[in-house]
């Protein structure tokens, strides 16, 4: 049941030291950051108990771990979870889905999902919504916050859980890797797709140099995606924990094309309209290469936080061939980010950005803005 947190300032490499102890032991439990900083802990395998349906938060300030007030309507062991716009957390395992609000510390249910999802990911994507993938029948679901609802979203190569997605710049999403539920020695995959929000089709990628499950995988500055260790067979008997990591660089085409920012503010509060400056802004356009004014180049502008969660998108308010205004959208997302233009698909590096949350004596553009 012991926690611990990690000091990137301390010792020059930095240092883990304890951060108490959790109510309940518990492990392949979710954790997620609430707005705020604080975290929830939820389900996983308990001492006693296969699945557990408790949950926890954990406060950086008070370095304490308090009980929710209620329970989730369902245990859950291998399941997905993700912060939502709104500031609630979608939990998702099992054939069902529940939301924790903050605010009010409590779980309630939602709209259940249209098949099993056992070993989930659950991806925030740059619209709001979120995509769950991990299930043996091959299909996956967008699920839409404001309508609290669950739609087919495709289906994916094989079968996988145990998983990695990550969200990219573009708005798309990499999902890579896992294993399928055969027994007694599950397959491990290579493969990855990249999923199109906009098509809502999975689309083939490059397979990795070495199949992997149980492995991480993140996005870097530059774009890319990192993926780091795993198994690349199962049982753990058989084979052992891989020290290999691969990077996925996604497709650019000409790199004449591609986005890239010059200077931005440091920081912004939501609600703000700041203008970066850019080039590559024209853009690539897919019937005769370059142009200098087409619809089809409208630039995108993304905020990915550094505590983690899906790409923030707003709305470019305006742009020219080497500046893009951009307001800022209310979110209950916070802190240091990374700053994305994408045009036509195609991604710039990231700059840092710092969205600051909204003085308490200032109007709130969002009620958990504040």
């Amino acid at each position: 049941a012991s926690a611990e947190l990690f000091d990137p300032a301390a010792g020059g490499t930095g240092t883990f030291v304890s951060a108490g102890t959790m109510i309940e032991a518990r492990d392949t439990h979710t954790a997620t950051v609430l707005p705020g900083g604080r975290i929830l802990l939820a389900g996983g395998k308990g001492v006693a108990a296969p699945q557990l349906a408790t949950a926890e938060i954990y406060d950086p300030v008070a370095g304490t771990f308090t009980a929710t007030s209620n329970t989730m309507t369902a245990a859950r062991v291998g399941h997905g979870a993700a912060l939502l716009p709104n500031g609630k957390v979608l939990v998702v395992g099992g054939l069902t889905a529940d939301l924790y609000d903050p605010l009010t510390d409590t779980f309630s249910a939602t709209a259940s999902p249209g098949t099993v999802y056992s070993e989930t990911s659950v991806l925030l994507l740059a619209s709001g919504k979120a995509l769950i993938t991990g299930s043996s029948t091959l299909a996956a679901e967008i699920y839409d916050p404001e309508t609290e609802s669950f739609s087919f979203a495709g289906l994916d190569s094989v079968p996988r859980g145990l998983h990695q997605a990550v969200a990219l710049p573009t708005g798309a999403a990499l999902v890579v890797g896992g294993q399928d539920w055969g027994l007694p020695s599950p397959t491990v995959h290579s493969q990855a797709l990249l999923f199109d929000p906009l098509s809502q089709t999975f689309v083939q990628a490059p397979s990795l140099g070495t199949p992997r499950t149980m492995a991480a995988g993140a996005l870097v500055s530059t774009g890319q995606v990192l993926v780091t260790g795993g198994l690349d067979t199962v049982p753990l008997s058989v084979g052992g924990p891989l020290a290999s990591a691969e990077l996925w660089t996604p497709s650019t085409a000409d790199p004449s094309w591609r986005p890239a920012i010059v200077s931005a503010p440091g920081s912004a509060t939501p609600g703000d309209s700041i203008v970066i400056q850019a080039t590559g802004l024209d853009g690539p356009e897919a019937s005769s290469g370059r142009a200098n004014a087409s619809t089809s180049n409208h630039p995108v502008v993304l905020w990915r936080p550094l505590a983690g969660g899906g790409p923030l998108a707003g709305r470019a308010t305006g742009w020219t061939s080497d500046s893009v205004t951009w307001q800022v959208p209310p979110t209950v997302s916070h802190g240091p980010g990374w700053l994305i233009i994408a045009v036509n698909g195609i991604a710039s590096d990231a700059e840092p950005l710092t969205i600051d949350a909204a003085p308490q004596a200032a109007s709130c553009a969002y009620d958990a803005q504040c």
